[in-house]
């Protein structure tokens, strides 16, 4: 074989190969993954553990003077905190018998959590923002408990949601009904039945009249529909999958399931080889549809980026979820300015301090030397007289 044949089967090749590059490249780029992330297994709960079994956003976990953020799978325990920020949730189960949605905004302690074969305890401490909560019938001398400030909330099995905001708790039940007592323990003051929602003033502990709940919290309450229970016996640990999606823009919606599971990020557990129909969405992308069907052992984070639509597409007016986030972004940038500016007051602050510290000092100084004056001018006209 002639050099210049040579040269030239050699840069068939290579061009051959460039080009599958490019062919699995376009692929992979068009379907808009980023990057992929291992997740470790997933590990069945103790009895004294509740389960993470859901995660949308930022939601971090105090633990030993620490903060760490929540990933899905994670185990809880008492005396553990939990906090959601803006566009953030997360379901907590307590074996099979309560699930508890933390909502945005809101921040929790685990004051007791126990489940067993036999049945569950569990109390739960609202510090502010809102909680769903989704009891089972309730059997023997099981309990679920929901405290926030003076009042504690008790059920044997019914939905309901507690929500503690600007001075108020507001206790709103879907089904069953809600007892209401003191949070530090004595008899069952009042009860709140289905359809109705009760508000209690914390500054003097006085409750209104129960009323019809609200339409912002029946709309809110409907959701629990969309709260599954994971089944978290441990003979089935090694049948669950953690799945996880990440997407940019961080404010486009997912949907998974037919249903909006999330914004930016969503994390669950599934049962390997049921397909996960998912589709990322926001106005002026372009939408990604595609399904995941999860495999045993494999706990992994996909990452997508979505691609900007074609040039001449209206961008159309969002869509509630999309306003909600771009509002929650727009108020996360004004929040991350109003701290800066804070932080800048603050050392203001800091160095006026110092400088009123100097001028205290100089002007005792100053009064030292007066008293000083003073003194030396009495004596003289005193030896004067």
């Amino acid at each position: 074989m002639k050099p210049l044949e040579k040269v030239i089967i050699i840069a068939a090749v290579v061009a051959g190969i460039a080009a599958i590059v490019l062919v699995l490249t376009f692929t992979i780029s068009s379907a808009g993954i980023k990057a992929e992330r291992t997740l470790e297994p997933y590990r069945a709960p103790g009895e004294a553990e509740g389960l993470v079994t859901y995660v949308s956003g930022g939601v971090f976990v105090y633990r030993g003077a620490q903060w760490k953020k929540a990933e899905i799978g994670e185990l809880v325990r008492a005396d553990d905190y939990v906090k959601t920020f803006e566009n953030s949730y997360c379901d907590i189960q307590i074996g099979q018998r309560a699930v508890f949605t933390v909502l945005e905004n809101t921040s929790v302690r685990l004051a007791l959590v126990f489940h067993s074969a036999q049945g569950a305890k569990s109390e739960t401490e609202l510090l502010f923002g809102g909680v769903f909560c989704k009891v089972k019938k309730l059997a023997g001398d099981e309990s679920v408990r929901v405290r926030s400030g003076a009042k504690a909330f008790g059920v044997r099995g019914t939905e309901f949601l507690i929500e503690r905001r600007g001075g108020v708790v507001v206790c709103a039940v879907k089904d069953g009904r809600v007892a209401v007592a003191p949070a530090a323990g004595g008899a069952v003051e009042t009860t709140v039945a289905a359809g109705r929602e009760l508000s209690i003033d914390e500054s003097t502990g006085a409750a209104r009249a129960a009323a019809p709940v609200s339409d912002s919290r029946r709309a809110k309450l409907d959701r629990l529909a969309e709260v599954d229970f994971v089944d978290a016996d441990p003979a089935r640990e090694t049948e669950l999958v953690k799945v996880g999606i990440e997407v940019e823009p961080d404010t486009a919606e997912i949907l998974a399931n037919g249903r909006q599971a999330g914004i930016g990020s969503y994390a669950g557990l599934f049962t390997p080889g049921i397909p996960i129909p998912v589709v990322l969405r926001k106005s002026g992308y372009k939408a990604e549809t595609f399904t995941i069907t999860p495999k045993r052992g494999d706990n992994r984070i996909y990452a997508f980026r979505l691609e900007l639509d074609a040039p001449e597409k209206p961008v159309s007016a969002p869509g509630p979820d999309e306003a909600a986030a771009l509002e929650i972004k727009r108020l996360q940038d004004e929040a991350k300015k109003a701290a800066a500016d804070n932080e800048a007051l603050r050392a203001d602050v800091e160095s006026l301090k110092k400088d009123v510290q100097t001028l205290q000092k100089e002007k005792a100084d100053l009064n030292k030397k007066l008293d000083d004056a003073n003194r030396k001018i009495k004596d003289a006209l005193q030896k004067l007289q």
